[in-house]
């Protein structure tokens, strides 16, 4: 049974809500300080109060956690059984389904990849927060395909590398509206928020077309949120299903695939591909 128990934090000095929660509670991301206070569960003299609230010395709040939250533990998820792909005592693939986040957004979250795998194989990786547990990609909430999962701290530390320099090649499959050409190099500036922009580049190699679609392989370079949704759309590429950079098109799944990863094992330093089969939706009609 997962209780919420309240803890009473004390200000010693002038501090806001938010840092004295994150002080005491540091494996607590913001979006969940957030949702403590926008939720009610943060209490000043018995009212609740916004996150931004200055706390006098000597004041104090209440703070109510569930269990998970407090122990900075991933729950398990429940009877969805994760597509494993390949796995080692070094790392493990799975093969994430649409609609479905790669990792939990909070500790209280239990529908995400990672939860539902986290109840099938251990996941002891210590060098990432428990939310995400070794998870070396993240793919968007509607993309299905590959993620990569590091099992100890060395494997992490070594993939982690790989990604951060690049050297992990990332191709997907996508079915765009339109025809597209038989090669394009998209080499773009994407700003993420109010951060400055960053380079987005990724190659377009068509497979296949009709009248209506292009089946198209995409090799990514960078890793930008969004990036070959973006990038495509810019062109007007876009994938079927897209509804927030594509048409209205109606299609109820969006056709971005995370198809193959290739990179150098963690322990044996060999080269190795590994591929996700297409979800049983897709398809690609005949002229």
């Amino acid at each position: 049974m997962n209780e919420n128990k309240t803890a009473v934090l004390s200000a010693n000095l002038p501090v806001r809500i938010d840092i004295i929660i994150k002080k005491n509670y540091p494996h607590l991301s913001r979006r969940e300080i957030d949702m403590l206070c926008s939720s009610g569960r943060v209490l000043l003299s018995g009212k609740a109060v916004n996150k931004g609230r200055m706390l006098s010395a000597g004041e104090n709040i209440s703070v109510q956690l569930s269990e998970t939250m407090r122990e900075a533990r991933l729950k398990q998820g429940g009877n969805f059984k994760p597509e494993i792909i390949f796995m080692d005592k070094h790392f493990c693939c799975v093969n994430k389904p649409e609609n479905m986040h790669t990792v939990p957004l909070s500790y209280d979250e239990n529908n995400a990849l990672l939860n539902h795998l986290a109840g099938l194989i251990s996941l002891p990786c210590t060098l990432d927060s428990p939310l995400n547990s070794g998870t070396l990609n993240r793919l968007d909430y509607e993309t299905s395909g590959l993620v990569l999962v590091a099992l100890n701290d060395q494997s992490y530390r070594d993939l982690r590398s790989q990604f951060s320099e690049m050297t992990v090649e990332k191709m997907y499959l996508a079915r765009v509206h339109g025809r597209a050409p038989d090669y394009l190099c998209m080499d773009d500036e994407i700003r993420e928020k109010k951060d400055n922009p960053r380079r987005a580049y990724s190659e377009l190699f068509l497979l296949k077309k009709n009248l209506d679609y292009s089946l198209i392989a995409l090799r990514l370079h960078t890793g930008v949120r969004h990036q070959l949704r973006i990038s495509l759309s810019r062109r007007n590429l876009f994938i079927s299903g897209d509804s927030k950079y594509g048409k209205n098109d109606q299609t109820t799944h969006l056709f971005l695939h995370s198809w193959s990863l290739e990179f150098t094992h963690p322990a044996e330093k060999k080269r190795i591909i590994l591929c996700a089969p297409l979800p049983a939706y897709w398809d690609f009609p005949a002229d």
